[in-house]
């Protein structure tokens, strides 16, 4: 995945999200999202964190 300067993954501390971290990132800039630090579920933070940040792509790999 080159030529992407940002990447949103959500759940990045878990099974397949840590996969993700792991496979990209020494090419991109990573965002990584997980609890306890980052609740998706807080809808106002969320989208003030992805208007502020602007990823190019999101990788959505959270489970509940």
């Amino acid at each position: 995945m080159k030529g992407y300067s940002s990447i949103c993954i959500t759940g990045s501390k878990g099974m397949l999200g840590s996969q993700f971290v792991r496979m990209l990132y020494t090419n991109n800039r990573l965002l990584q999202i997980d609890l306890p630090d980052y609740d998706i579920t807080n809808r106002v933070w969320l989208y003030g964190f992805l208007l502020d940040k602007k990823p190019d792509i999101i990788i959505h790999c959270a489970a509940y």
